[in-house]
This record gives structure tokens, sequence and C-alpha cells, in this order.
């Protein structure tokens, strides 16, 4: 009894240690992905609203996503009354998606998707790095993603590329988990061959 209580000390001491470094993890992934958010939200929300007209293949995409609000065929679409065939269909429909969520088809509808790719992507590659390198490489390697000038200008226009970098990054990590375990599992390769679906519906010309 007396060797259990002058051990119990340390083990209080040890368990609560870990306590603090999870703790201190926590914080540290807590303020790290606020920043994130906010370098995100001051260098791409304004943008969305702030051009008014159409650019470069906006106007296909609000016209094959008013022809699927229109019919309901979701592998049918139209442009100016020609069928598209050569168009990938997924952003298509998430840009459908926003605009059932959000009352209507707009610019807003049309760039958020591209916006949200990229700030999904930026926070994917910090909690992708972190495991494996600092929390500042981390954090360094995602702040360059949001706010790399061609990256900002994609997601203002509603470039589709940015939701399929979204997708191949994930397929990457998801590629990783595979490659890094040491038992294959059956949802780790069903995630893999899922989103390598997806990415043939966002941008098959890739594939």
């Amino acid at each position: 009894l007396l060797r259990k209580s002058i051990h119990m000390p340390f083990i209080f001491q040890k368990n609560w240690s870990a306590t603090r470094a999870r703790s201190s993890t926590l914080s540290v992934d807590l303020i790290s992905v606020f920043a994130l958010i906010f370098l995100w939200g001051a260098l791409c929300l304004p943008l969305l609203g702030s051009i008014k007209e159409f650019q470069w293949e906006e106007g296909r995409d609000f016209f094959e996503a008013q022809s699927v609000l229109q019919s309901g065929h979701f592998f049918s679409y139209t442009v100016q009354g020609e069928r598209s065939i050569d168009h990938p269909p997924f952003f298509i429909w998430v840009v459908v998606g926003f605009a059932k969520i959000l009352g209507g088809l707009s610019e807003i509808t049309l760039r958020l998707p591209a916006a949200l790719s990229v700030l999904a992507t930026g926070l994917f590659i910090y909690f992708h790095l972190r495991h494996r390198l600092s929390f500042e490489s981390a954090f360094f390697a995602a702040g360059c993603f949001i706010t790399f000038p061609c990256v900002i200008v994609f997601s203002s226009v509603g470039e589709m590329a940015t939701l399929m970098s979204l997708v191949m990054l994930l397929l990457v990590i998801s590629w990783c988990r595979i490659y890094e375990s040491q038992h294959i599992r059956i949802k780790d390769v069903t995630l893999f061959t899922s989103l390598l679906m997806i990415g043939n519906l966002t941008y098959w010309p890739t594939f």
C-alpha cells in the first residue's frame, strides 16, 4: 500500500502532462484554423460579388446549372438549347446544390463552391502536414496555398480547377493512408475509389 501511494503522484503527474500537451496542441490547431479562415475570408470573400459580369466559363456554368434546375436531369443539360456533352457534371451539381440552398442562381452561387474549395484545401493541407512536420511548416504551406494569387483569382471567378485541386489533395491523402497502414482496410480503398470517381466527374481530362 505504501508503494502504491508513493507511485500515485507520479501517475497523476504523467497524466497531467499528457493532458496539458493535448490541450496545447488543440489550442495551436484552433489558432491556426482561425488564422487560415481569416486569411481566406479577407482575400477571397470580398471578390465574390465584386465582379458582376460572368468571367471565363461562368456563363456556360450558369446555363448548364439553369438547365439542370429547370429540367431536373442531372446527366443531360443544355447551353442555349444545345446539349453539353464535353463538360464534367460534378461542379455543376455542386452549383445547383448551392443555388437550391441560397434560393437561386447568381454570381455568388457560381463562385462560392470554388471559394469554399480553396478554404477546404488549405485546411486539409494544414492537418495533413502537421502530423509530419512542425505546426509552423504546416501553417506556412496552407497559408501559401490560400494566399497564392492564381488561387485567389480562381476562387473569385468560379473556376472548377479549385474543386479539382481539393479532390486531388484528398486522393493523395487517401493514398498516403493506404501506403502507410500495415493492413489494407476496405474503408480506405473504398474512400480512394470514390474520390477517383468524383475526380473523373469533376475534371475528366486529368484522368
